[in-house]
C-alpha cells in the first residue's frame, strides 16, 4: 500500500529520486494463517510486481525489528525503515544496546536540530544522529514450539536515532531507533519524517477504531459501500484534528461539551485527545440528527412518557 512519495536532492537540499513508502498491511499474497511478519515479504513481492514509477522503502514498526526477516527483505533487495526494539547489535566492534549507542552519540554531540513536529498532541522538536551498525548474531525463532538459532551473514544497517523534546522543559518526549538500508543519499532528517508520517497514520487508524467509528465491525459488502463509508469517517478524523488545533474560544467552548457528551474522564490539565473528541462529536451528530425530526412538543411528549415510566 504505498503511503506517499518522498524526494530528495543531495545538492539542492531538495527532491531528485523517488521513493513511496509502503505500509505492510497490504498483504497480497500472503494467507491469513501467517503470521505478520511472515506476510511481509508477499506483500514488498507484490509491491515490486506493480512496476510502481518509484522506489519503495517499506516503513515497519518494531515488530519488525526481526534478524530472521531483515535477512531475509535484503537478501531479496528490498528497501526497509523499521523501528528497533530492545536488543544488542554490533557497534564499532562491540555488542551493546541501543540505549548505550544513543548515549555515547550524544555525549560525542552528534545529535543536531531537524523540525518541530507534533507528538501525542504536545509540541516538540526533533533531534536526529546516525551512525553504522552490524546485525551478526544468529537470528532465533520458535520452531515446532522450540527456540532454535538461524546463523546468517552479518548486516551492516544505517541507524538513524530520533528524540523529541519538549521545548522549554527539555523533556525527552519520545526516542525512535530506526533501521534502514536506505542509501546514504537519503539524509536522517528524512528517515526520521518518513516514520514521523508512520505514527501520524497509526493515529489515524486509531481513530478509525474508535470514538463511534469502530472500522473493524463494519458490515459494508461492496468495496464502494466501504469506500463511502470510509471518506465519512475519514472526514470526521479531519474535523476533530481541525478542532484540536483552534484555539478561538468558541472552538475551546465546543471541545468541553464534546467532553462532557463522550461520557469520558479527561486528565486534569490534559487537552481532549482526538479519540475522546471524535467520541463526542459521535454523540453529538445523533443528537443533531434526533432534533431534526422532532420538535419540542415531540421532545415533550417523550420526556412525560419516561418520568411515568420512572414511578
Amino acid at each position: 500500500m504505498v503511503r506517499g512519495k518522498l524526494e530528495w536532492n543531495k545538492d539542492r537540499h531538495r527532491v531528485d529520486k523517488h521513493y513511496g513508502c509502503s505500509g505492510y498491511a497490504a498483504t497480497l499474497g500472503a494467507t491469513a494463517d501467517d503470521h505478520h511478519l511472515g506476510q511481509v515479504l508477499p506483500m514488498m513481492q507484490n509491491a515490486a510486481a506493480m512496476e510502481l514509477p518509484t522506489t519503495l522503502v517499506h516503513v515497519i514498526d518494531r515488530e519488525g525489528d526481526s534478524v530472521f526477516h531483515i535477512r531475509q527483505w535484503s537478501a531479496d533487495g528490498f528497501l526497509f525503515l523499521v523501528r528497533g526494539k530492545k536488543r544488542k547489535v554490533r557497534w564499532r566492534g562491540k555488542l551493546v544496546k541501543y540505549s548505550t549507542i544513543e548515549k555515547r552519540l550524544e555525549t560525542e554531540g552528534t545529535f543536531r536540530a531537524s523540525r518541530k513536529v507534533t507528538i501525542k498532541g504536545k509540541p516538540g522538536a526533533q533531534y536526529v544522529a546516525e551512525t553504522e551498525i552490524v546485525l551478526d548474531r544468529p537470528a532465533t525463532r520458535y520452531v515446532a514450539r522450540r527456540l532454535t538459532s538461524f546463523p546468517g551473514e552479518a548486516i551492516t544497517l544505517r541507524l538513524a536515532i530520533a528524540r523529541v523534546v519538549a521545548p522549554e522543559s527539555g523533556e525527552v518526549l519520545s526516542t525512535w531507533y530506526l533501521l534502514t538500508n536506505v542509501p546514504a543519499e537519503v539524509p536522517t532528517e528524512q528517515i526520521a519524517l518518513w516514520y514521523y508520517y508512520r505514527w501520524n497514520i497509526e493515529s489515524f487508524f486509531r481513530l478509525l477504531k474508535k470514538g463511534g467509528q469502530q472500522l473493524e465491525h463494519w458490515q459494508q459488502e461492496s468495496g464502494l459501500a466501504i469506500l463511502n463509508r470510509l471518506l465519512l469517517a475519514s472526514m470526521a478524523c479531519a474535523i476533530v484534528w481541525n478542532l484540536q488545533r483552534d484555539e478561538s474560544s468558541e472552538a475551546k467552548d465546543f471541545k468541553q461539551e464534546l467532553v462532557r457528551l463522550s461520557g469520558k474522564r479527561l486528565k486534569r490539565g490534559h487537552p481532549p485527545t482526538p479519540g475522546l473528541l471524535l467520541s463526542g462529536l459521535f454523540v453529538f451528530l445523533r443528537i443533531a440528527d434526533f432534533l431534526t425530526d422532532f420538535d419540542l412538543s415531540k421532545i415533550e411528549k417523550l420526556t412525560n412518557t419516561f418520568n411515568r415510566l420512572m414511578v
